[in-house]
Formats: structure tokens, sequence, C-alpha cells
């Protein structure tokens, strides 16, 4: 079965792509919880890897830079199963500031981030063999 995921502007969303009438369509998929400004998930081995990535965003050009991270909160990463859209894991508290910009990026077992303070973050997941 295929997927297509998008980040909104407080979750993620997956749809199923289907063949219907010889054509493919969107189906509904699952929708996660609420994220702060979410980033552009991924997925490894049917997990969905996604980012509540705590910037604070403002339509306001005039909020200072201080502003915005005063009001920015820290990131969660979330693992999610990537056919119901079930929360299988979070990183709770384990990281201390928010992510500005950047993505998620992983390779082998592991998945990274780096915060706005400048630490990076590795988080292992198991692959079965």
């Amino acid at each position: 079965m295929r997927w297509i995921l998008a980040s909104s502007g407080s979750s993620v969303t997956a749809w199923k792509v289907v063949d219907q009438n010889d054509a493919p369509t969107l189906q509904a998929g699952w929708v996660s919880r609420e994220m702060l400004s979410p980033l552009t998930p991924m997925v490894f081995n049917g997990v969905v890897f996604a980012l509540s990535s705590g910037e604070f965003r403002s339509g306001d050009s005039k909020l200072a830079a201080a502003e915005r991270i005063k009001r920015s909160s820290p990131a969660v990463l979330y693992a999610l199963d990537g056919a119901t859209g079930k929360e299988m894991w979070n990183s709770g508290k384990g990281i201390t500031s928010f992510v500005h910009g950047g993505s998620l990026s992983g390779g082998g077992t592991q998945v990274y981030l780096e915060t706005y303070d400048g630490n990076l973050y590795a988080f292992g997941f198991y692959i079965e063999h």
C-alpha cells in the first residue's frame, strides 16, 4: 500500500493511495495528535517519525527574534505506526530546545535532529532483519 504524508499547521496527516476505476485516488488515512510547528515527517521500516519542532511561528513580521525564542518550547520526536498513526513512542522531555527550520535526517538505525541551541540528538530505532 502506498501512502502520502504531509505536515500541516498543527499535525501530520496521512492519505492512502488506492486504485479506483483504474485511477489513483486518495483516501483519508489518519491524523496525528496536535503538534507545535511540525516538520516534514520521515519513514523507516513502516514507522513514521514526526517532529513537533516547538518553534513559535507568527505572521507578525515585527515580532523580535528574542520574543519568538521566548515563546518557543522544546521539540518532541514521535514514532507513529505508519498504517494507523498510533503513537508508539515519544521523546518526552529529552530534547531541551526547539528546532528552527531544518529537518529530520536518518541512517542506519538512527534518527537525527539539531536544536536551536546547537545540540545534535540521535535516537536509535530497531529494524527487524
